[in-house]
């Protein structure tokens, strides 16, 4: 089966190429996106851009304005993921503007939501927080609950990172509501093991160390290694710090 689905990748790779080249673009477009989109899923982020571009260029090509703010936002996130910030800001930008030309609410809010995390990884925090929060506006108005839930997270860890803990605490919680609302588990679990690290940055241990082993017993529940890698270092991070802090007093 496995050299079956590669075999099938190959065919569509090569295909994908011939298409672009002989500029048949309206049947290279979705090819080019969906592999790209694949790519970057394998953290093949050079190839990823590379097919992302491709399909920009389809959709210009095609007047398919849709895809050009899709095409331009995958651009977006390959660039971020590369830690080209400021060419990433340009392509979340472009898209945005498409999006709001179009009329795509969900569309908009993505492209402000990532807009939002790439102010928030070059430490830009209040660009940051007004760009998270004008995407909130719109998921609340749309009813996205899913990334209404995941806007809320980060702008819990913006605050955080801001040492603004209090109102970091709020919005993760509000987050939490939603994610168990939804039955999200690897939603829920990410956002118990951030409120953990919050009443860890207040020096409030043991609820720290009640919320990594709580977020630690969902990603054991569904499976998630990486999940229980983490809150297991978490877990036994803290309660080395917590056995010194007891010698000392």
């Amino acid at each position: 089966m496995k050299n079956r689905d590669l075999d099938k990748q190959l065919v569509e790779l090569s295909l994908a190429e011939h298409l672009f080249f002989a500029q048949e673009y309206e049947k290279a477009l979705d090819l080019n996106l969906r592999i790209g989109k694949r790519l970057y899923d394998l953290f093949d982020f050079d190839s990823a851009l590379q097919f992302a571009e491709r399909a920009e260029i389809c959709a210009e090509k095609t007047k398919n304005r849709d895809k050009l703010a899709s095409s331009l936002h995958q651009k977006g996130s390959v660039l971020q993921s590369m830690f080209r910030f400021s060419e990433a800001f340009e392509s979340y930008n472009q898209s945005l503007e498409i999006e709001k030309e179009i009329g795509d609410k969900a569309g908009e809010a993505k492209a402000l939501h990532q807009i939002g995390m790439v102010y928030h990884k070059t430490d830009r925090f209040q660009e940051a927080l007004e760009f998270y929060n004008q995407s909130l506006e719109i998921e609340k108005e749309i009813g996205d609950r899913v990334d209404e839930a995941a806007t809320l997270h980060q702008i819990g860890l913006v605050y955080q990172e801001s040492n603004r803990f209090q109102e970091a605490l709020r919005s993760c919680i509000k987050s939490l509501e939603i994610e168990r609302e939804m039955g999200n588990k690897a939603g829920e679990a990410k956002t118990i093991y951030s409120i953990g690290e919050i009443y860890q940055d207040t020096n409030r241990f043991q609820e720290a160390l009640q919320n990594y082993k709580q977020s630690l017993k969902i990603v054991r529940e569904i499976g998630d290694e990486t999940g229980v890698n983490i809150n297991m270092m978490a877990i036994k991070a803290l309660e080395e710090k917590m056995d010194k802090t007891q010698m000392t007093e």
